[in-house]
């Protein structure tokens, strides 16, 4: 639901609750079941939102590391190798 939905459900929760005899208490009760809902369904999607975030940005970090220890282990096997090569021609 957008912020405007949950910015108009909100007004309407208010104006009614403050009409006296506007809404029953089974309204009422109703209306302040949904908004809860709602609220809590935001919620969750946004915590899901984060979790998934968290994860991608852990994935990539892990890259990343496991990129650079690649690079590092390379470059140190080309250095010796040069070593032994140059001892070689001495």
């Amino acid at each position: 639901m957008c912020s405007k939905c949950y910015a108009q459900g909100w007004s309407a929760l208010i104006l009614h609750s403050g009409l006296p005899g506007a809404m029953t208490s089974q309204e009422e009760a109703s209306s302040f079941r949904r908004f809860f809902q709602y609220v809590e369904d935001s919620g969750l999607r946004t915590y899901d939102g984060l979790v998934i975030q968290n994860a991608s940005d852990i994935a990539r970090e892990s890259d990343r590391i496991r990129n650079q220890t690649n690079w590092t282990y390379l470059q140190e096997k080309h250095q010796k190798k040069r070593r032994q090569e140059e001892a070689i021609k001495r």
